[in-house]
């Protein structure tokens, strides 16, 4: 199993607990990272926090 497939399965299964937890909690993400913009993306951590695509929702 590649790193990737995994990746975006994870993603597709946690996508709305790690989402829901990161808008519950706005202290665990910066204001770019609640945009509508970063609310999809693939760059956000299990931690709820964005990566380098934050830059893009500034």
């Amino acid at each position: 199993m590649s790193d990737n497939h995994g990746r975006l399965g994870a993603w597709s299964h946690d996508a709305s607990e790690t989402l829901g937890h990161a808008f519950l909690e706005p202290e665990l993400v910066g204001p770019p990272c609640m945009s509508s913009a970063c609310r999809y993306s693939d760059s956000v951590t299990s931690a709820g926090k964005c990566s380098s695509f934050q830059r893009a929702c500034e």
